[in-house]
């Protein structure tokens, strides 16, 4: 893995602890209808 690989990485998962990632429109509905469905990861 490149070291900016890992930057982007840490990165990523600073701003996932933090809450700071904001979900693409639709993608709660989809997740929803999904679990309404019955599906599971």
């Amino acid at each position: 893995m490149t070291a900016l690989q890992a930057a982007k990485q840490r990165h990523y998962a600073a701003l996932m602890g933090a809450g700071d990632l904001r979900l693409r429109p639709g993608v709660t509905d989809l997740i929803r209808e999904a679990s309404a469905a019955g599906w599971s990861r």
